[in-house]
């Protein structure tokens, strides 16, 4: 498990997929789902398509990575302020 330094000396672990960090499982993924399964989906081309529709549609929309930007950055803050753990329930 990497270590980050702690400010009290000494490293502390770090978990390595932190669960309240990732703001791609967090909306990215949840977004693109949403899009791509609005109605059933009938092939595995279909499903190719809209996926690739969806990351379209994602691309084009104004400020949405600026926004998850800073989503990440509040993330990052909460995991400081709470010296590592779970903070999901603060958001």
């Amino acid at each position: 498990m990497p270590h980050t330094p702690h400010e009290h000396g000494g490293p502390v672990a770090w978990p390595p997929c932190s669960p309240d960090l990732n703001p791609l499982d967090f909306f990215f993924w949840s977004h693109m789902k949403s899009l791509v399964y609005e109605t059933s989906v009938d092939s595995a081309e279909d499903l190719v398509a809209r996926t690739i529709a969806a990351g379209d549609k994602i691309n084009a929309t104004p400020g949405i990575f600026a926004r998850l930007l800073q989503s990440f950055l509040r993330r990052c803050e909460l995991c400081n302020e709470t010296r590592g753990r779970h903070f999901e329930h603060l958001l």
